[in-house]
């Protein structure tokens, strides 16, 4: 199955254990003719909101040639582009539960935001809230508490940390401190990098800084003294890099990150790093829940004294911690909300157990969602 946040890929793994069956639709899906025929339009906004709203539609005809089950995941959309895709997913018949990565956020900054979500609202899906409830934003961008799921984000089974549980780092082993992804909108690389530099600079006898981004995102000005630039143009590269740093540092603008969760900082955690991260709702929870893995910031002020706050606990605790957060934030735990939400809000009829057949294929080694190192497709409103 094609996914664009791959931080996603282990609620693939639900249906192994819940009671009744689960089924999945991503907006990323393989090249069809239609769609290339769209993609030739000379206009590029015109381009791109056909694309979108065929791609929708496209998820709403999946839904309807789908077995009746008890819960249909749309793991990725955009309210924005739901006019005629809407009224097709309600008259499918079957309970559809969208997945609201990012979606709320946008509605919190922008009119024709909040006025698609207005429009997605009058439908009456399930919403599926990622980490937190939404009681702290305005309320014309909250969902309807009675039709809401809220699942944590999973860790990735398929990585691990890179230091046994009880393992510590060797006395003089240098801290390895690493700012990983795309360079692109919400994510202010420039400051973030400006101040770490001159950290690891007058610290630079303690510190290595690592720098990991697909080579086609920067032009080479990240190269400078005493940082290291790591090209991650693929998966293995990416997780390669993330299982050898201990410390992951991140920065979010405000304005794009302040109720929503972050797939790297997922990424992160699941191979074993200490997170440092704006102390907004969502990246709080994702950082302390059920454990703490991370340090936050209010300010960028304060970014030296989390970093360093950082670098003791790691020296001092290894990566246990994060061994124990992997726990209740694995594919069962998430499978287990489902269960109690399906039995509270009651369970439509299903076809009987033995005949249940995978709706997804679960290897990794099949999973062919967009690379890191990939550049957004034209189709992903890069949420």
């Amino acid at each position: 199955m094609l996914l664009v946040h791959t931080c996603m890929i282990d609620m693939l793994r639900i249906p192994a254990v819940a009671e009744q069956r689960v089924g999945y639709i991503s907006i990323a899906y393989p090249e069809d003719r239609i769609k290339r025929l769209l993609e030739k339009i000379p206009f590029r906004k015109v381009r791109h909101l056909a694309i979108q709203n065929y791609l929708h539609i496209s998820m709403a005809l999946r839904a309807w040639r789908m077995p009746r089950q008890a819960l249909v995941i749309i793991m990725e959309f955009y309210p924005k582009h739901m006019l005629f895709a809407a009224p097709l997913f309600k008259l499918c018949g079957r309970r559809i539960a969208f997945v609201m990565h990012g979606s709320q956020q946008a509605a919190i900054h922008s009119a024709s935001h909040r006025l698609a979500l207005w429009y997605y609202k009058l439908w009456g899906f399930v919403s599926i809230l990622l980490e937190i409830g939404d009681e702290g934003i305005p309320a014309s961008c909250r969902v309807s508490p009675r039709r809401r799921l809220v699942l944590p984000l999973t860790t990735i089974s398929d990585t691990q940390p890179r230091l046994a549980l009880g393992e510590r780092l060797p006395e003089q082993a240098r801290i390895r401190i690493g700012i990983v992804g795309m360079l692109r909108k919400g994510k202010p690389y420039a400051r973030l990098l400006e101040r770490l530099a001159a950290l690891v600079s007058s610290q630079f006898e303690h510190y290595d800084l690592v720098v990991g981004t697909p080579a086609w995102s920067h032009d080479g000005s990240l190269a400078q003294p005493n940082i290291e630039v790591i090209d991650t143009d693929n998966m293995d590269q990416y997780f390669s890099l993330l299982r050898s740093l201990d410390i992951f540092v991140a920065d979010f603008e405000h304005e794009e990150y302040f109720y929503r969760g972050s797939a790297s900082i997922v990424d992160a955690l699941s191979c074993g790093c200490h997170v440092v991260c704006p102390d907004f709702p969502v990246l709080n929870h994702q950082v302390t829940w059920p454990t703490r893995v991370g340090t936050t910031f209010t300010n960028p002020d304060q970014l030296e004294a989390a970093l360093t706050e950082a670098v003791s606990y790691v020296r001092a605790n290894g990566q246990d911690a994060q061994w124990r957060y992997r726990e209740k934030r694995d594919w069962a735990a998430a499978a287990q909300l489902i269960d109690e939400y399906l039995a509270d809000h009651g369970r439509p009829e299903t076809q009987p157990t033995e005949s249940r057949e995978p709706l997804y294929d679960l290897g990794l080694a099949n999973f062919t969602g967009r690379n890191a190192g990939e550049p957004a497709l034209e189709n992903s409103d890069a949420y």
